[in-house]
């Protein structure tokens, strides 16, 4: 079984170092915001979705209808060739995957990072969110090794039904569970 995560992450990576060079003398920096309108023009129509995702079609088809897309939109050849690519490839499936990380890789290069708390209330206090933003940005630069960083995290709160007490928080592949169930867990696999 493929890991798609692991996949998209690798592929986004290599699009972002590529974003940053030249190639052939041209800079391709607007790769991401050309891969997000291929990725919102294929999202806003379901035939889109299922001619370009479904194993019905076969990939001659699937690049017909990716080359018209394209030439629409008005992207460029390098944003092209790599949707024709995910196509020969049939690896298309994971074309919004790709998308998502490389706004994150961008993001955070830029040093915004976006992430989620969940708990069991309705709503969660401004004193513990920035708190909780404080802590992420300390927790990120010691990751990063790197103190001259200076962060800009964005959280959203979720309430879930399944947390009886605590928070869990996610930003980027960083998780921090302080749940009750979590710290029972642990209690619970420790010997004496």
């Amino acid at each position: 079984m493929t890991n798609f995560s692991f996949v998209s992450k690798v592929y986004a990576k290599a699009l972002f170092e590529l974003s940053l060079e030249d190639v052939q003398g041209k800079k391709i920096g607007d790769l991401e915001k050309e891969l997000i309108l291929i990725n919102e023009a294929i999202s806003a129509h379901n035939t889109l979705e299922n001619v370009l995702f479904l194993e019905i079609f076969s990939v001659q088809e699937k690049q017909e209808v990716l080359k018209d897309l394209c030439l629409l939109l008005g992207v460029s050849q390098f944003s092209q060739n790599f949707v024709q690519f995910l196509a020969t490839q049939k690896r298309l499936n994971l074309f919004p995957l790709i998308v998502k990380d490389l706004v994150v890789l961008k993001d955070s290069s830029l040093g915004f990072l976006k992430g989620t708390i969940e708990g069991e209330e309705e709503v969660i206090s401004s004193d513990l969110l920035a708190l909780v933003q404080k802590y992420l940005c300390d927790v990120v630069s010691q990751i990063e090794k790197n103190q001259n960083n200076i962060y800009n995290i964005q959280l959203e709160y979720k309430k879930n039904e399944h947390i009886l007490q605590g928070y869990k928080v996610r930003l980027s592949d960083l998780l921090l569970d302080c749940t009750l169930d979590h710290q029972l867990n642990k209690f619970k696999h420790t010997s004496f």
